[in-house]
């Protein structure tokens, strides 16, 4: 079966992502993978108010928490949803991780910043995009998921851009 990864460090636009990959994954009927990567950096694990306990707890536990609210929605016939935590850089982690996966989709949610930080720096978002090997659907916090009706795919005629339509 097909895999959709969605990376997740528990805000809200990580949050709203799994939300879209839920519904992608009932739609194409593809198996569900969470990832949180630890990047070193030793910070307590806040699970806050659009889940509904708030806890400071081993990333396990939040994994285990955030999927037993979500998986209700996942409805996919012998379908799996699980977690996967990693260590490391996160572009390179969540890379590997589709990689290993053979993963079809990655739905990962992004802050929409932009300014001066972010033109020396890149977000990780930009990054995935850049550096997957698979498509990558970046998802900003303001938009809700509210069902799929339209996709809008911007192509030109070369042979390049011809091939992704299928």
């Amino acid at each position: 079966m097909r895999k959709i990864l969605v990376p997740v460090d528990f805000s809200l636009g990580s949050i709203n992502a799994l939300e879209y990959a839920i519904e992608i994954a009932n739609k194409v009927e593809a198996d569900l993978r969470v990832v949180h990567v630890m990047t070193g950096k030793n910070y307590p694990v806040k699970i806050a108010d659009h889940i509904s306990k708030v806890t400071e707890a081993t990333v396990e536990d939040c994994m285990d928490i955030l999927l037993g609210e979500k998986r209700d929605r996942y409805r996919v016939p012998n379908g799996k949803i699980d977690y996967k935590v990693r260590t490391g850089n996160v572009v390179k982690e969540i890379s590997n991780q589709a990689k290993y996966d053979d993963a079809m989709l990655i739905v990962v949610g992004t802050h929409g910043v932009s300014g001066f930080e972010d033109n020396w720096i890149g977000s990780n978002s930009y990054r995935l995009v850049s550096h997957c090997p698979c498509p990558v659907l970046t998802i900003r916090n303001e938009f809700k998921y509210d069902g799929i009706r339209r996709v809008i795919l911007p192509i030109d005629i070369s042979p390049g851009s011809r091939l992704k339509v299928p």
